[in-house]
């Protein structure tokens, strides 16, 4: 009775304590709580771990850009040892010939020396004969003097005396004679000395003239090259000039080739007047013949009238199914060119982004897309024009090749060495540039990998690449294994060793002694861009196939509600044309009188038309003369400016033979 006469608030209560349901909301409100705390401890841990991958990423960053910096101060060392090299390469040689030169001189100057000796000694080896010549002059003057002394006492010994002293004059003149020629010996001996220092001094002055004339040749050479280039810069103003002129006269030719056109339209459209006209004049001629006719036919066209309802009716309902048909049809087509439109969109996004070459260092960028400087160095593009993959595994191979994907391949080192300095000259821009050669040499013709649940086998199965490629291929991604997901390459770790580096379809990258990084790390690359353009062409080629399925439906249906519509139209226009006879038969002659006068009024104008056309035609041909004179003057600047441009470019083939000419004499002189 209590409970009974208790309020509902109260009888609700003790229900639901009897039937269990307050625990019930307890235990609720309890799980709801520990879900609470549960989310937000989940939301703390995610905060967590977007910290710890952003700060992650941030060290990948730094450590990036220390290995570049250390990969870039490295080469500085090289190119700058490599220059240093050059540079003592070149002073050791011009050291080498200024020695050459300097023994040259001193073996002369040696010879000189020695022949200089030579006859200082044979000139003074003279000079003491003609000293010990006159002290025996003396002496025998003496012994003159004392025979003159003793003429008186031996004639006999005067006689001697003086034969004596005869041969002592004798031998006195030819020391003399000697002494003479000695002397002029030394002389000449000064004089060569004194030639060749003179010789000497010229030949300096011939190497400071050789200077000037080198530093005079450089600087004709400099002026030279300034007048090539304005001979270029004219050519080039009188081949835009040619070039304007040339537009010049295909515009007037299109315009003379439009008016010759219209002439031929208003030629057809005169004839159409004119064949108008005479049927005009026959319908006119047949209308009287007509209204005879008309009221044989009320009778059979009123006959026909129920008939042709009942046909209608049935080709009211037969297009009415034709036109659900062809709403459902369009509705299809059109979701399907949303879905082309879109992955147009998606493709051409795509290709301007392949186009562009975005991802793609700025070096690597100009060095491929400079069709000179590849050819030069033997670029044979990026890896990942030469390597690519399905997109399902194309997130695999991207991570597998890391910064080298964006690589620039060339045949060998030297080729590399000359790139790099090439990109170094251009204010050090970044490029990644990877020697073929080497990795061919390192290919391996045969590996073994482990097998198993979840290993999908060597990465280079995967991955397309031209057959010359195959050795490349193998040195460069030959050890790489592709597996499932993490736990099979953990798997694998356990029961193999890390002897292979291991990555994911999803990007995962296991290798020795590494933990497995996150997939999204490398994503989007290039080689996964060009490997979802494929997947996107190939849905494109299939929506289109699709597309113009439903087009072709379409075109069916439209085909056959259009027999539908031509017949309905054919039986509303037949009723009605009987309508019309059968009730307005007594009209039609009214009718045929004004069809006559309409006759009559369309022949005055298309005589009027007739008019102005052959108005129209006198003033395109004056027009066709004026154009012909302003051609014949085009042709005749067009000719001109050629004929200057072939003298311009005789003049500059001149002026590079002088320059050639120049460059010989300027090597000569140096």
């Amino acid at each position: 009775d209590a409970l009974l006469q208790a309020n509902p608030a109260d009888r609700r209560k003790v229900f639901e304590e009897a039937a269990g349901i307050a625990g019930y909301r307890d235990q609720k409100a309890s799980t709801e709580r520990k879900l609470e705390i549960v989310a937000s401890n989940l939301q703390r841990l995610e905060d967590k771990i977007g910290e710890a991958q952003s700060r992650l990423r941030s060290i990948k960053g730094q450590a990036s850009r220390a290995l570049k910096f250390r990969e870039y101060t490295e080469k500085l060392r090289v190119l700058r040892t490599r220059m240093a090299l050059k540079e003592f390469h070149r002073h050791t040689q011009a050291r080498e010939d200024l020695l050459i030169s300097v023994n040259d001189f001193g073996r002369e100057e040696g010879r000189l020396k020695a022949a200089l000796s030579a006859q200082n000694m044979e000139s003074e080896s003279i000079i003491a004969r003609l000293g010990a010549g006159e002290d025996e002059v003396s002496k025998l003057r003496s012994v003159v003097h004392e025979a003159e002394l003793a003429i008186g006492r031996d004639e006999g010994k005067v006689n001697e005396a003086r034969a004596r002293i005869e041969g002592l004059r004798v031998t006195a003149e030819r020391l003399t004679n000697d002494a003479n020629r000695l002397k002029g010996q030394i002389e000449e001996l000064t004089r060569r000395r004194e030639e060749l220092a003179k010789a000497k001094a010229q030949g300096k002055g011939k190497l400071e003239e050789a200077e000037s004339t080198l530093a005079q040749l450089q600087a004709n050479a400099v002026d030279l090259q300034r007048e090539v280039e304005t001979f270029e810069k004219a050519l080039t103003e009188l081949r835009e000039a040619h070039i304007a002129a040339l537009h010049q006269r295909s515009g007037l030719m299109n315009e003379k080739l439009s008016i010759e056109a219209q002439q031929k339209s208003e030629g057809q459209r005169r004839f159409r007047l004119e064949q108008r006209a005479s049927e005009l004049c026959d319908q006119r001629d047949t209308l009287s013949a007509a209204k005879s006719k008309i009221e044989a036919r009320a009778d059979l066209d009123a006959q026909a009238v129920t008939a042709i309802e009942s046909e209608s009716q049935k080709a009211d309902a037969a297009i009415a199914g034709f036109n659900q048909s062809l709403g459902e049809l369009r509705g299809r087509r059109h979701q399907l060119e949303l879905q082309v439109s879109g992955t147009e969109s998606r493709i051409a996004h795509l290709e301007e982004i392949e186009r562009m070459l975005e991802g793609v260092a700025d070096g690597s960028r100009r060095l491929v897309q400079n069709e000179e400087m590849a050819a030069r160095f033997g670029v044979q593009g990026l890896v990942a024009d030469l390597l690519s993959a399905d997109i399902k595994v194309a997130p695999a191979l991207e991570r597998a090749l890391g910064g080298l994907g964006t690589g620039v391949v060339v045949g060998n080192a030297e080729q590399a060495f000359d790139a790099i300095d090439w990109l170094t000259r251009r204010e050090g821009e970044a490029c990644t540039v990877i020697v073929r050669e080497h990795f061919e040499a390192k290919a391996q013709a045969k590996r073994e990998f482990p097998t198993g649940q979840g290993i999908m086998g060597p990465l280079l199965k995967e991955v397309k690449f031209a057959p010359d490629l195959e050795a490349f291929a193998q040195g460069l991604i030959g050890d790489w294994l592709l597996v499932a997901d993490r736990d099979v390459a953990r798997r694998v770790v356990e029961r193999h060793g890390s002897q292979w580096r291991m990555v994911t379809v999803t990007g995962e990258v296991f290798d020795a002694g590494a933990a497995s990084l996150p997939s999204s790390d490398r994503t989007g690359g290039v080689i996964t861009q060009r490997s979802e353009l494929e997947r996107l062409r190939r849905e494109h080629e299939r929506l289109v196939a699709d597309l113009k399925a439903a087009a072709d439906a379409i075109t069916t249906k439209v085909e056959e509600a259009k027999a539908a519509n031509e017949r309905l139209a054919n039986l509303r226009s037949e009723m009605q044309k009987a309508t019309l006879i059968a009730v307005e038969s007594k009209t039609e002659l009214a009718s045929l009188t004004r069809r006559v006068a309409a006759l009559n009024e369309e022949l005055a104008v298309i005589a009027s038309e007739q008019e102005e056309l052959w108005s129209n035609y006198e003033r395109d041909q004056a027009r066709l003369e004026e154009i012909s004179e302003e051609f014949d003057a085009v042709s005749a600047k067009v000719k001109g400016l050629e004929a200057e441009i072939s003298q311009h470019a005789s003049k500059r083939a001149d002026l590079e033979s002088r320059r050639s000419e120049m460059t010989e004499r300027l090597t000569a002189e140096r």
